[in-house]
């Protein structure tokens, strides 16, 4: 018998996403945690957008009105047709590294041939993106990744556009 885990018959990875970096950035315990995450799944509400994922116009909906009092959003990329992997991967290093010791986190979307997630992204080195992951992923390696079309190589596309700078 298949074991259901989460994801497996809804899509709120947008919603975990943001919870997951609320966590990182106002350092939110489990009670409100559990708050935030009751909040942003009212405001998603109906069945089809549960089932369904969650688009970038939602999730800015859940930043703007949901989670503002405990995060401070911006779009780097917002209005960017192109965005060069390694421009993408630059901006997202040296955000989430200044100013030293204050949490911040990147909310950004994957895009693979099979499904899109939401996941966030903790750190980033030249060769990986550290990822606090609704779905147990730790690591995305660079080599792997693209902000273009997707090939056997680079399986992970990354949408800058669907990407969100969180403090």
């Amino acid at each position: 018998m298949h074991v259901f885990r989460q994801g497996d018959l809804d899509g709120l990875c947008g919603v975990y996403s943001i919870v997951n970096a609320a966590r990182v950035v106002a350092r939110l315990g489990p009670d409100e945690s559990a708050q935030l995450f009751e909040r942003l799944v009212r405001q998603v509400g109906t069945a089809a957008r549960v089932t369904n994922g969650l688009g970038r116009g939602l999730m800015d909906e859940l930043l703007r009105q949901v989670a503002a009092d405990v995060l401070t959003c911006h779009k780097p990329f917002r209005r960017v047709r192109q965005v060069p992997l390694q421009l993408f991967w630059s901006e997202a290093s040296g955000f989430l590294a200044q100013p030293p010791g204050r949490a911040r986190a990147v909310i950004l979307c994957l895009d693979t041939p099979g499904w899109s997630h939401w996941t966030t992204v903790v750190a980033v080195t030249e060769r990986q993106a550290r990822l606090v992951d609704s779905d147990g992923r730790k690591a995305l390696d660079r080599r792997r990744c693209t902000t273009g079309r997707m090939t056997a190589a680079r399986p992970y596309a990354i949408r800058p556009t669907y990407t969100y700078f969180l403090s």
